[in-house]
Parts: C-alpha cells; sequence; structure tokens
C-alpha cells in the first residue's frame, strides 16, 4: 500500500510540473491573438489544431485557424484575416476533418482585456466569423493540408496527401511578401510595393468596399449559407448589348433574371441605403465598383453577397461599438438595379 500511495504522490507531482506547460499551447477560443497582417517567401503554415496561431472553435460547430491577421484594438475597423475554415455543416461524415477552404474572413466580435497593454484579443465563441472570399470552395482540404509560400513567390495550397489544389501562379512575379489588408483584400506585392495578386480581382460571393469586378467577371452564389461551395446563381459585368449588370441563374441554357440596363458610359445606384451620398455601386463599360468612402462613414462597413437564393444583399457593419461587429442585411440591390432597368 505504501509504495502505490508513493507512486501517486509522484504522479502528482508530474502533473503539476507539467500542466503549465501543455496550458501554453493555445486552444480554442481561448487563443490570445496579436497583428500579423504580412508573410514572406519561404514560409509554410499546417492546417491542424496546434498551428502557431491556435484553433478557434465558435458555437456553431464551425472552426477557424488564422494565418494572417490584421486589426488594431484602438481602431474601430473590425478584424480581418486569412487561414483555413470549416464549418460543421460542410464536412461530409463518410469523411470527417475534410471541409476546410482556405479563406479571408471578417471577425463580428472580439474579447480584450481591460488590462490588455500587448494589443491581444480573443475570438467569442458565439460571434462567429463572416466569410469574405475563398480560394478552393469547391475543393476543400483536410487535416494536415498545408499552405506553402515558396521562394519563387508563389502561394500553393495542397491537400492533406501533398496534392496542389490551388495556386495563385505567381512564381515569375518577384513577389516580396503577401498582406491582408483592413479592407479585406488578400495581396501579393512585389519588393515596389506593387500588387503582383490580390483576391479582390478573383471575387467569390462577397463584393467589397471598393472592389472592382470587371467585364466577364462574376459574383457566384455559395450553395447554402453553411456550404461555400459554387451555387447557382451569378451576377456578371458584361460589355455585350452594353449592359453593365446581370444576374443568372445557371442552366443550360442561362437564364437571366435582373439586369441594370447601361446605355450610358456609367450609372450609379447611392442613396442612404449605401452610408451617405459618396457610396454608390458605379457601373461603366469596363467594370462595376462598390465605391465607399471610409472617411466619410467613420463607423459604418458594408459589403454586399449574392446569396444563395439569389438576393444581391447589403448588409452593414456596426463599427460604432467597440470590439462587437453587429452585422445586418439592409436590402436587395438586385430588386432596385432591376426597376431602373425596366
Amino acid at each position: 500500500m505504501a509504495t502505490a500511495g508513493l507512486m501517486m504522490n509522484w504522479v502528482l507531482i508530474l502533473l503539476l510540473i507539467l500542466f503549465p506547460l501543455f496550458s501554453h499551447f493555445p486552444c480554442a477560443t481561448d487563443a490570445y491573438y496579436a497583428d500579423s497582417s504580412s508573410a514572406n517567401p519561404t514560409v509554410s503554415w499546417k492546417n491542424t489544431p496546434s498551428n502557431e496561431k491556435g484553433s478557434a472553435d465558435f458555437n456553431d460547430g464551425s472552426t477557424l485557424r488564422p494565418i494572417l491577421l490584421v486589426y488594431d484594438i484602438t481602431k474601430i475597423h473590425p478584424p480581418f484575416g486569412l487561414g483555413f475554415f470549416a464549418n460543421e455543416t460542410s464536412i461530409p461524415s463518410s469523411v470527417p476533418d475534410s471541409g476546410f477552404c482556405l479563406v479571408v474572413f471578417m471577425m463580428t466580435g472580439v474579447n480584450v482585456s481591460d488590462s490588455n497593454s500587448d494589443g491581444e484579443y480573443q475570438f467569442s465563441p458565439r460571434m462567429l466569423p463572416q466569410v469574405l472570399w475563398s480560394a478552393n470552395r469547391d475543393c476543400p482540404v483536410g487535416e494536415n493540408a498545408t499552405l506553402d509560400f515558396t521562394a519563387e513567390g508563389d502561394l500553393v495550397l495542397r491537400d492533406e496527401f501533398g496534392n496542389p489544389v490551388w495556386s495563385t501562379n505567381t512564381s515569375t512575379n518577384y513577389v516580396a511578401r503577401m498582406e491582408i489588408d483592413v479592407s479585406g483584400n488578400f495581396m501579393l506585392l512585389n519588393g515596389s510595393n506593387c500588387v503582383v495578386w490580390q483576391s479582390f480581382d478573383n471575387p467569390t460571393d462577397t463584393w467589397l468596399p471598393n472592389q472592382k469586378i470587371y467585364n466577364g467577371q462574376r459574383l457566384t452564389a455559395s450553395n447554402s449559407p453553411s456550404n461555400l461551395s459554387t451555387g447557382i446563381y451569378y451576377l456578371s459585368v458584361d460589355k455585350d448589348y452594353r449592359i453593365g449588370m446581370r444576374a443568372f441563374l445557371d442552366s443550360n441554357p442561362p437564364q437571366e433574371y435582373a439586369k441594370f440596363l447601361a446605355p450610358n458610359a456609367t450609372i450609379a445606384l447611392a442613396g442612404p441605403a449605401l452610408g451617405n451620398a459618396d457610396n454608390a455601386v458605379l457601373l461603366t463599360t469596363a467594370f462595376a465598383v462598390f465605391r465607399f468612402n471610409f472617411s466619410a462613414s467613420p463607423t459604418d462597413f458594408r459589403f454586399i453577397i449574392l446569396e444563395p437564393n439569389g438576393n444581391l444583399v447589403l448588409y452593414r457593419v456596426d463599427t460604432s461599438y467597440q470590439h462587437n461587429f453587429a452585422v445586418t442585411p439592409r436590402s436587395d440591390l438586385l430588386a432596385v438595379l432591376d426597376s431602373l432597368g425596366d
């Protein structure tokens, strides 16, 4: 009995020694984050719960593993980042841990300690991330997938078996770094600070402030709010027939369900719904842009989503409350655009 008691004492002592070491590693939303908005080539990130910035789990079953983050807790803009993201419904039950996408995201709430002097913050598990862009929406990856920023300046996403899934194809463009900014744009830049590649030029379902959508490009809806894969509706900018924007059901042939005629060089949709008189959806013969004046809207951030049901919805992000960013739908812009075009 004495031997058993002695052994138990040693086990307790060992646990007391090891517990602080293991508790140091970030787990779920207990992890603290700080700005890390850029990275240089020759670095790699692995999609695991124990990655450098931890793994944040949210109340709806989704998981976020940040790679880049930009947020200044003394200012009012929400946090933006790049990372691996999956939600519970996007992971097939037959293939667990296989539903991760590389995404640009916006956080809708953070926790900041009153005694925090290092600019660090936590993600709130009940304030879900808003996905703004995805690199591999139709080809999700699993645990142990990697994102490689190569010495040649190419950014390559590989699945858990090492197979390339997505790439920026920028190995000949003298890329010097990658960066996420406070507008939600993810960029690769050269040594002269010029953009070589950016997520703004590769839209998915979300139209961000001052993002241009050029002739031939599309916003394409997701399958559902919990499924990021390509859905059945798209919105295109089309120079043919001098039509600025048209919305289609992606069938054979495609069925147009909304349009905005642009007989002149430029036509704009502006007004209170977009925040202030300086903000507008501006249509030209070359592109459409969601023009947004951040200086005129200091506590306001808006973005547009082509929803899974085909509606084009303007969202407002209320930044008037520090560290808490309520996202609310404002109006269906396609209904307005269609009425103007008829």
